[in-house]
Order: C-alpha cells, then sequence, then structure tokens
C-alpha cells in the first residue's frame, strides 16, 4: 500500500508514532478491520475511544 514508516505498535504510544502510518495494536476488539473507526466493535475506555488519539495523528487533528 507504500504506506509510510515502519510497523509500529501504538499500545502504550503517544503520537506521533515515529511518523509512521503502519500502525499496530494488540488490543481485543469484536472486529479488527471495524475497530478503525468509532464505533461498536472499537475498544473504549469509558467513554472514550482507545485509538481516538491514533485517529487524530492519522488525520492531523493534533
Amino acid at each position: 500500500m507504500m504506506l509510510p514508516g515502519e510497523p509500529f505498535v501504538v499500545d502504550g504510544a503517544a503520537p506521533p508514532y515515529m511518523d509512521s502510518h503502519r500502525l499496530v495494536t494488540s488490543a481485543a476488539t469484536g472486529d479488527g478491520h471495524g475497530s478503525t473507526q468509532a464505533g461498536g466493535s472499537s475498544p473504549k475506555d469509558g467513554d472514550v475511544y482507545v485509538f481516538e488519539p491514533v485517529w487524530r495523528a492519522m488525520y492531523g487533528a493534533d
């Protein structure tokens, strides 16, 4: 897919994830593909999506 950067594990890490767009997690999800978007299968910590910092970094919201 020609994504920039080396694979980077986001678990316990903070942005900018070494500027990689090849991000990996071991977070338990109901559906690995569906967990990449806000919704039922994306893991949450209380009311906050675990991947929110990842999404913000990937879309330049920070």
